[in-house]
């Protein structure tokens, strides 16, 4: 694996997997590290890190001074910044990195989603393959976070199942089943909005 960076270059996947151990891990073990247990608690459960947390991971970390492990998963869809969206945290409508390998394995029920309408649910799957890889999902779920106008709810997330607010007036819903396809889909919030809105690549 060769990461570069101006003069920067990482060679050695031995010690990239090792740093990147240090920070996706148990909460237990970030608990340790850092006394910020609601950015600890972020991380752990909605898969938001937050730089607080990320310096005191690896404030100890000499090796570390001139590489940002962020670049890193963001340059290989791994994570993607975003604007913090979960009502009730000290972190909300700040800056944060979803990381969507850190989300919960909690289901999301359709019933859950109060709205009027929904559409079919449109399933993706990986030819000649009889399961969903995770590298895939991680980044399906990363590309869609950074379209135009879709914004990550962090209150209905969990890996298995994860809301996106679509224009104010929508929600989509991003689901595996049975880990072998992806079902994608649109939810409709009150009546008096007319029609479901066309998505294109």
């Amino acid at each position: 694996l060769f990461y570069r960076k101006e003069d920067i270059v990482i060679a050695s996947p031995k010690w990239l997997v090792e740093k990147m151990g240090c920070l996706l891990c148990h909460q237990e073990q970030l608990q340790k590290q850092s006394r910020r247990r609601n950015a600890v608690t972020l991380f752990c459960q909605y898969g938001i890190l937050v730089n607080d947390l990320y310096q005191d991971v690896f404030k100890n970390h000499k090796d570390m001074q001139n590489i940002n492990l962020i670049d890193i998963l963001t340059k290989f869809s791994l994570a993607t910044g975003i604007t913090i969206n979960l009502s009730g945290s000290t972190y909300n409508g700040k800056k944060g990195y979803f990381i969507p390998t850190m989300l919960s394995q909690s289901q999301i029920k359709s019933k859950e989603m109060k709205c009027h309408l929904s559409t079919g649910p449109l399933c993706l799957h990986v030819p000649s393959r009889n399961y969903l890889p995770p590298g895939f999902y991680v980044q399906l779920l990363v590309a869609v976070t950074k379209r135009e106008h879709f914004v990550l709810d962090s209150s209905k997330a969990g890996y298995n199942t994860i809301c996106f607010n679509y224009k104010k007036h929508f929600i989509v819903n991003v689901s595996t089943i049975s880990n072998t396809h992806v079902e994608i889909t649109l939810y409709r919030n009150g009546a008096r909005n007319k029609g479901m809105p066309y998505f294109s690549n």
